[in-house]
């Protein structure tokens, strides 16, 4: 159990590194192992836990390979910005308020 809480945990820190490098440059596509998604989780492009909490994120349907990115691109899904936090207006994705996001409205 200690395993997979620490698995949903990671996962959940890669994929806030994955949307805010997506965010921050504007694409649509994006790599967990990009230079500056291992920066923020302070480790290296090749660790291990990368591909596992990669893998654990498609599987949950959180992020989907995407081949025309390249090798290893990936896009979010729209459940998983709903994860962290976010909802999909005329405008594009928008952060909900706080006060939604903590009572789960």
């Amino acid at each position: 159990m200690l395993r997979s809480l620490r698995l949903k945990m990671f996962a959940g820190l890669l994929l806030r590194a994955m949307a805010q490098e997506q965010t921050e440059n504007e694409t649509k596509h994006v790599f967990a192992r990009h230079p500056n998604v291992v920066r923020r989780l302070a480790l290296e492009p090749d660790a291990p836990e990368l591909a596992i909490a990669e893998r654990y994120l498609v599987r949950e349907g959180y992020i989907i390979p995407c081949p025309a990115g390249g090798e290893g691109s990936s896009t979010i899904t729209e459940t998983g910005w709903e994860e962290l936090g976010y909802q999909h207006s005329a405008e594009g994705w928008r952060r909900r308020p706080w006060w939604k996001r903590m009572l789960g409205v």
